[in-house]
């Protein structure tokens, strides 16, 4: 099982304590900035955004694994996850 976004400690407590491993997919702030500015989001509403603490509470969690995001490049990050799926699941 795979769950895809966990926004608050509370839930990825709950998933660690159900023997889930976590995974940090992490971008550089710059590239989801131009992301989002490129499905049409103005700099107020994407500082907004990111402000939320939605978007801010799981960032110091204490994962497992952290995987670099680039945009674009999915090749670069599926290797990285089937990486983290080999060291800890086969």
């Amino acid at each position: 099982v795979v769950f895809t976004d966990c926004r608050f400690t509370n839930e990825l407590n709950a998933l660690k304590d159900l023997g889930f491993i976590t995974v940090k997919v992490d971008m550089a702030e710059d590239e989801v900035r131009r992301y989002l500015t490129s499905q049409g989001r103005d700099a107020i509403e994407i500082d907004r955004l990111l402000a939320h603490r939605s978007e801010r509470e799981w960032q110091e969690y204490g994962f497992d694994h952290t995987v670099r995001s680039v945009m674009g490049d999915l090749k670069g990050l599926f290797a990285q996850i089937d990486g983290v799926v080999r060291a800890n699941l086969l």
